[in-house]
């Protein structure tokens, strides 16, 4: 798989990030792009479409992308999955359908002034923001967790893989879905972290798959029928059920008061975003 730095030739990627005293590039095909993400079957963004105005230069069968209502479709989808993989066989790339950073350096030459636009205004909406949880005024309070309000994308908290998923109906209120991620070092990784409620998963999530600090965990919808979202110390393995609390000390009572592991994530995730790390 692209990224993974393992056999033939593959993408290599790293997390770009910035915090608001320094920013560390990532790997750069020409100066002014940055490979922020690896893209995949299911994503969605300002640089997926740069990514088809590009493919679409090379010769493969892909069409050009046309604006319908006045919008261009962001969507990485089966056609476009395609695609690549046939750019990729063609340039001798590893075919695995995910644009990382080899095919993206293959691919950059094509860009045009357009193309680093989107590509350059999606990097500084990417680049260190911690989404809705880095937003202060979204803050929502403390139980076994740390609660948010509003709408807007959760960001990985770093290296790490998703260990649980259930879209709807995983018993947390609203929406109902969560996600569960255990992350590979630092203090984040103490325990699994869940996120639950109004939230949305992206399709292209599955159980094994990893994500890098900065990849789109969730996205809060911020349909208010929760009302919000919560994140928290999860469950331990093998099933990465519940919370820390519960696992630690059975039912949460009907009464909303801040818990000691609750508030021990949100100092855990408070110094880890202030960190920049």
């Amino acid at each position: 798989m692209e990224g993974t730095g393992r056999g033939g030739t593959t993408d290599f990627h790293r997390s770009t990030r910035r915090s608001s005293s320094s920013r560390v590039r990532s790997p750069v095909a020409k100066e002014d792009l940055t490979l922020v993400r690896l893209l995949r079957l299911g994503d969605e963004g300002k640089d997926i479409v740069a990514i088809k105005r590009m493919l679409a230069r090379f010769g493969v069968g892909f069409p050009p992308p046309v604006r319908v209502n006045g919008k261009f479709n962001d969507h990485f989808g089966p056609k476009l999955d395609a695609a690549v993989r046939r750019f990729q066989k063609k340039n001798k790339l590893e075919v695995d359908g995910i644009v990382g950073y080899m095919t993206f350096k293959a691919l950059v030459g094509k860009a045009d002034a357009f193309d680093s636009k989107l590509l350059s205004s999606f990097s500084v909406e990417r680049i260190g923001d911690w989404g809705i949880i880095g937003r202060r005024s979204a803050f929502a309070g403390l139980d076994m967790g740390v609660d948010f309000l509003g709408a807007g994308p959760i960001p990985m908290f770093a290296d790490g893989e998703i260990v649980r998923i259930v879209r709807t109906g995983s018993g947390w209120p609203g929406i109902g879905g969560l996600i569960v991620v255990q992350c590979d070092k630092g203090p984040m990784a103490r325990f699994p972290i869940y996120t639950a409620e109004d939230i949305k998963i992206p399709a292209s999530h599955t159980v094994g798959k990893r994500l890098a600090k900065g990849d789109l965990l969730a996205d809060a919808t911020g349909t208010r029928q929760a009302p919000g979202i919560e994140l928290g110390w999860a469950g331990p393995r093998p099933d990465f059920r519940g919370t820390l609390f519960t696992a630690r000390h059975g039912h949460y009572s009907g009464t909303p008061r801040a818990t000691a592991e609750g508030t021990d994530f949100w100092k855990t995730l408070s110094a880890w975003m202030a960190k920049g790390a």
